[in-house]
């Protein structure tokens, strides 16, 4: 996808809600991104990005909060950057920060990145009758 979206167009916005409540027994991690197709030169493009502050909000005060944002407006929910495009189908994060001046590794360099795995039917992984396992799988 990341590699059909640099052929064809240009990421313009990307709203970064993480975790927070928008569904009534549900908290999936959600972003909204805005495309635009077309040609672009991709090195000068630059990528709004709005990053929700805490995940104790209600969709009414999300929607009013990023509205203002968008506008320029400032907004106490959401803190606002412009970000240089993605440039290469890598993997990419709405998470940017500077970098400190020491020498460093990132983490991706060294470890597998990303969110754990999510079924919604969390009773399937729990046993209460751990008494047909080997001691290895009590363990």
């Amino acid at each position: 996808m990341r590699e059909t979206i640099l052929l064809n167009g240009k990421i313009e916005l990307i709203i970064d809600l993480d975790e927070t409540k928008l569904f009534s027994h549900e908290n999936p991690e959600v972003i909204i991104f805005k495309f635009r197709k077309g040609k672009f030169d991709l090195g000068n493009e630059k990528i709004t990005l709005l990053r929700i502050k805490t995940r104790k909000s209600n969709p009414e005060e999300i929607l009013e909060q990023a509205t203002k944002s968008l506008k320029n407006e400032g907004s106490h929910l959401f803190e606002r950057k412009e970000i240089p495009h993605y440039n290469t189908s890598d993997a990419w994060s709405s998470f940017f920060f500077d970098l400190p001046s020491f020498e460093f590794v990132k983490l991706n360099k060294i470890a597998k990145v990303g969110v754990g795995f999510v079924s919604g039917f969390d009773r399937a992984f729990i046993i209460e009758d751990i008494s047909c396992l080997s001691d290895k799988e009590k363990n």
